[in-house]
């Protein structure tokens, strides 16, 4: 477990290994136990990360999740890990790149995946809509998941292409997974940035960011 001001997070060894370790980000209402079989392949050790509100993590009380307490979630798993390649999904694709870019000399490569959340409210979102923001009691109690229902505040996080250009290009290396679907501003302009195709799947994704990385993780 890991202190993260007044939220303990849940930090997961799947195997070990010897080599650069993988740090996992899962999606909006996911956890640690969304990724599958796959990410066993990894010839490092494997960590997976559930953010504030998910899985095994604890529910923030009297206050809000955004788009910074998750991004501090992440950066205090890297910091318990050490130096990682960093593969994340939906929004956790998101908090990988914005991490990848912010810690450069600690994330040799990032691998981002579609999922849920990877939209967020848009490239221009609207400052004066709070329903996304503040989810109502209805809302609330509506909600379907294993994770906080006011996680559904995180749908309001926006996603500005400008905004995550700096962080594209200051990261080592990104590689991105797409299934066929329109992919969002944000997305494609990081692949202008030079983001390099992955392939399709996790299990492609994993097998072309390990041999991207291939002379760190013989080194270790």
């Amino acid at each position: 477990m890991i202190q993260n001001g007044r939220v303990r997070l849940a930090l997961h060894q799947r195997k070990s290994g010897a080599g650069t370790p993988l740090l996992l980000l899962h999606s909006l209402y996911g956890s640690s136990a969304e990724w599958g079989a796959e990410v066993d392949g990894w010839p490092g050790a494997v960590f997976a990360l559930d953010f504030s509100g998910h899985g095994a993590s604890a529910w923030i009380r009297g206050g809000s999740y955004h788009v910074e307490h998750f991004l501090s979630d992440a950066d205090l798993a890297l910091r318990r890990v050490g130096p990682a390649a960093l593969a994340g999904a939906g929004a956790g694709a998101w908090y990988a790149l914005l991490l990848a870019g912010a810690r450069a000399d600690r994330v040799p490569g990032c691998l981002l995946l579609p999922g849920r959340g990877l939209e967020g409210a848009g490239p221009e979102p609207d400052p004066l809509d709070v329903r996304r923001l503040l989810p109502d009691a209805a809302g609330v109690a509506a909600f379907v998941g294993d994770c906080d229902p006011y996680c559904q505040g995180m749908e309001g996080d926006p996603r500005p292409p400008g905004f995550i250009e700096p962080f594209a290009r200051t990261a080592r290396r990104v590689l991105l997974v797409e299934d066929g679907r329109a992919m969002p501003p944000w997305w494609q302009r990081v692949r202008d940035r030079g983001g390099a195709d992955a392939g399709a799947g996790l299990a492609a994704g994993l097998a072309a960011l390990a041999g991207a990385l291939a002379p760190a993780l013989e080194d270790g």
